[in-house]
């Protein structure tokens, strides 16, 4: 069975230039200011493209633990930066580079964060050369490596031995012990014991039969007593493997979290969606899980990814139940990211949000919007052109108006690489182009109770007369907000994936 191998996930024409221009807050959202002294700003050259910041308790002491923002950059380094004053520290350096959104969280009670990240990217189809290799890393709070392990594809793979990891590597408790799940760009999934690397038992690994970037989502899908299952997105490749017939194309699965209990195949699989076979692309996206359909029922939305050579639509985006039967989708303009379930006009259900982008597709950082759909019934509430969004949405209640507000990134610098929009409608409150991201922003509350963004990504810088790149990270806080308001379960997805665990889940993490 040959893997395919998907092409690099950043097309030249993201890497734009982008200069500081004066940021215009409207009457209706406090003055959004910047929160530290100064930015964090990295060499030229050394970017923070597709990863995302998450929130980690690894500053201060685990009597008296501070938060910290952590992302990974291009050039291999995850960068921590204490959340209340910018000072900055390189927590782990590699080679390798990361454009894995982390994760966070103690492995142990009473402990600072652990953080969880792959290393790998796209346009490295092998990852597996001596002393040089991608693969699951997770680090203690002082930067020391706790464990390191790699993708270890089936034999019968005659591509790679090895490969990279850029998905995020979701935490889920099993059987009362903290466990890693993450997906690979080869042909394997793993899971771990969050605390030593083992691998979880069950998982030995996966067989996913491609290479797949989507974060896995976690959720109980028969109730508060129900088992823990795994929801992700990815794509297959047509051949027979381990006795099990697959075919080009992607597909939601939803797998039982004990994996394949030990045997090669695809034991321990719900169900699974189809999407090539509707007439759509791969999964790149990563599916976000929740009870937003009719009468609260859970479902499942997930965007797409493309691969060039497959046909069909590749902009849409689809929701299915527990049982993985479609119960609607929608059009979109361009391609699709990853979801986000929020209420946007202050109903008490949940809505689907999304962004797209022309960037992997036709190349153009300014074709890219954000849509809002009922939950329920898939209509479109409203379209904002933003520019290309290649990461996810963040929100929050930023008005104290009982709705989400979405805060956008996008790689269009002319509209702003950091937008927020009025959840009801749409309509811009505030951008600011000082500079641009591919990532997730991050919303965190201040010291002072207020709330803050953190937009990691890239900015121009005039070198010798011409414009090179360095990565950013700036943080920002809105005068007169309220940081209660986070505590708001309907109106608060406040990073990548939800939440440090990267759940997916609108309901948060699994006890």
């Amino acid at each position: 069975m040959m893997r395919k191998v998907i092409a690099a996930a950043v097309p030249a024409a993201l890497l734009v230039a982008v200069g500081p221009v004066a940021a215009s807050p409207q009457p209706s959202l406090g003055a959004v200011q910047p929160a530290w002294a100064r930015p964090v700003d990295l060499p030229v050259d050394q970017i923070i493209a597709q990863s995302s910041p998450v929130l980690a308790m690894i500053d201060g002491s685990a009597r008296d633990p501070k938060p910290a923002v952590v992302v990974g950059d291009r050039s291999g380094q995850l960068h921590a930066v204490d959340l209340a004053t910018g000072s900055h520290r390189v927590l782990y350096s590699s080679s390798i580079p990361i454009d894995a959104p982390p994760s966070a969280a103690p492995v142990s009670p009473g402990a600072l964060d652990t953080v969880f990240f792959g290393r790998g990217n796209q346009a490295v189809a092998c990852q597996g050369s001596d002393g040089a290799w991608g693969g699951y890393t997770a680090v203690r709070a002082d930067g020391t490596v706790l464990w390191k392990a790699k993708v270890n594809n089936p034999p019968g793979d005659t591509s790679c031995t090895h490969n990279g990891v850029m998905a995020g590597m979701s935490l889920m408790t099993i059987k009362g012990s903290l466990s890693v799940i993450g997906m690979s760009l080869g042909q394997a999934e793993h899971g771990f014991v969050a605390a030593t690397g083992a691998p979880l038992a069950g998982w030995n690994p996966w067989f996913q039969a491609d290479s797949s970037t989507s974060t896995v989502a976690v959720a109980q899908l028969n109730g508060p007593t129900g088992p823990p299952s795994i929801i992700e997105g990815g794509d297959s490749t047509q051949g027979n493997a381990y006795g099990v017939q697959y075919y080009d194309g992607g597909h939601v699965r939803i797998i039982k979290a004990q994996g394949n209990r030990g045997t090669p195949g695809s034991g321990g699989l719900r169900c699974i969606f189809d999407t090539y076979g509707q007439g759509g692309q791969i999964v790149a996206s990563s599916p976000a899980v929740g009870g937003f359909l009719a009468r609260g029922a859970i479902g499942i939305a997930s965007g797409q990814g493309f691969f060039a050579p497959y046909h069909g639509p590749v902009n849409r985006l689809w929701v299915v139940n527990t049982s993985c039967q479609k119960v609607w989708s929608a059009k979109t303009d361009y391609l699709t990211s990853s979801p986000i379930l929020v209420d946007v006009n202050g109903d008490g259900k949940l809505d689907v949000v999304i962004g797209t982008q022309d960037v992997s597709t036709g190349g153009s950082t300014a074709n890219g919007s954000v849509y809002a759909f009922d939950g329920a019934t898939g209509v479109q509430l409203w379209k904002k052109v933003t520019g290309s969004v290649v990461g996810s949405l963040a929100a929050a209640d930023l008005q104290g108006t009982g709705h989400a507000d979405i805060v956008v990134p996008s790689v269009d610098g002319g509209r702003g690489g950091l937008q927020i929009l009025d959840g009801t409608d749409g309509s811009l409150l505030w951008s600011t182009s000082e500079a641009v991201s591919q990532g997730t922003p991050l919303v965190t509350a201040e010291a002072d109770g207020t709330i803050g963004l953190t937009l990691a990504g890239y900015h121009g810088v005039l070198v010798d007369h011409q414009v090179r790149l360095a990565g950013t990270i700036r943080h920002f806080s809105i005068e007169g907000s309220s940081a209660a308001n986070l505590a708001n379960p309907l109106t608060s997805w406040l990073e990548f994936h939800h939440d440090p665990r990267l759940s997916g889940n609108a309901a948060g993490p699994l006890p």
